[in-house]
């Protein structure tokens, strides 16, 4: 995988609803990390119903394929979508300061050290 993949949930009417994508770990800074989830977005209607671990799937698939060995993902602190990659396994990790339009804010790392274990949930 040298770039990043895109996954795309659409409705059976062709509606685009949520999307997910991720590649090589940009950072660097967390040894035993390779792989990561840069995003994934789902309209609120369609939270709830599985399709967060459908569109983690194919990124923790396609990393494994490529030879990567874990994963990491970034989020927002005041993020509730924290709680969805605490209940898929993600690990704390660490935590940084962030600025966004002139906000202090803070982004949590989770990691999945052990990527085929999250391939085998999804």
């Amino acid at each position: 995988m040298t770039q990043s993949s895109v996954y795309v949930a659409e409705t059976g009417d062709g509606k685009i609803v949520g999307f997910s994508t991720g590649g090589k770990e940009r950072g660097g800074k967390y040894a035993g990390y390779d792989g990561e989830l840069y995003a994934i977005y789902i309209f609120e209607e369609y939270q709830g119903g599985g399709l967060g671990k459908k569109l983690v799937k194919p990124i923790a698939d396609e990393l494994i394929q490529d030879g990567f060995k874990s994963m990491l993902v970034w989020v927002l602190e005041d993020n509730a979508a924290k709680y969805f990659y605490e209940k898929l396994g993600g690990q704390y990790i660490d935590t940084t300061d962030i600025t966004i339009a002139g906000a202090e804010l803070k982004e949590i790392a989770y990691g999945w050290p052990v990527l085929n274990e999250l391939a085998k949930e999804g």
